[in-house]
Order: structure tokens, then sequence, then C-alpha cells
């Protein structure tokens, strides 16, 4: 159910950005730890609070930084002023438990399938305890987590 939301959002996001016109977005980036430690590849959402705003995302690099942007901005360049729920979701490749040929070797190997690292809560826009507000000019909203929120 988690991995659906998160497609659609995505979804959403470069459907939106089918026109040519940008729009003027303010910066927004930070860190995000896991029980103070740099989080890798989170995918790090902006949903919009009642009142405007435009959705926006983001992915953490080795050292936990992200930068969002919205499907029309530029890269990069963040989102629109307002106030956002933020959700974060991770995930690893653990085996199935199922197998499958590889076309390339014929030999047996497992099906590996995504799961997510993060408590719940943390992906659902409606239950996150993390939100922030974009203003005009840089924005940093460090992003903390605990395994047990």
């Amino acid at each position: 159910m988690k991995h659906y939301v998160i497609c659609g959002l995505l979804v959403a996001l470069f459907c939106c950005g089918c026109g040519t016109r940008t729009m003027k977005t303010e910066p927004v980036s930070g860190i995000v730890t896991l029980d103070d430690i740099p989080l890798a590849d989170a995918l790090v959402g902006f949903v919009p609070k009642e009142g405007g705003g435009a959705p926006a995302y983001g992915k953490s690099d080795v050292e936990g930084k992200y930068t969002i942007q919205t499907a029309r901005g530029a890269a990069e360049a963040g989102t629109l002023p307002g106030e956002y729920s933020i959700t974060v979701s991770c995930t690893e490749l653990v085996p199935g438990g199922r197998k499958q040929t590889n076309p390339e070797t014929g030999q047996q190997e497992d099906v590996m399938d995504p799961k997510e690292t993060l408590p719940s809560v943390y992906q659902n826009s409606s239950k996150t305890p993390l939100s922030y507000t974009v203003v005009p000019g840089r924005n940093t909203y460090d992003i903390k987590l605990s395994k047990t929120p």
C-alpha cells in the first residue's frame, strides 16, 4: 500500500509537469538522519497542506543530503512557499522467497523484493509528525527520524 502512495505521488508530479512553463520556486534542502546517522537513498516528499504549495520530492545521497524539486520547477530548485507535510521512505531489497532463471546465465536466482526500512508513520502524509513551512528565500530543513517515532 505504501509503495502505491509513493508511486502515485511521483506519477502525479510528472503528469503535472507536462507543460513548458516553470514555476518560481524557493530552494529547499537539508540532511536526513535516522537515529542521528545520515540516511542514504531516502525518498523525501513535500506534500502541500490545505491552502497552496506544490508537491515536491528529492532523494538523499550517501551523506543524507537532499534537495527537493517540483515537476514543473527547475532541477533541485525547491517548491512554492506554503505549509507541507513531509514524508520519507527508504527501501532495501531482500530475498522474496522465490526463484527465477537469469536469462544471461541460465542460473536460478532469488527474486528480490523491496522492503520499507522506516516506520510506516513517515510514509503517510496525513499521519506523519513531520511538517515544514517553505518561505521565500533559501530553506534548510534537517529531517531527524527515529526507528521508534
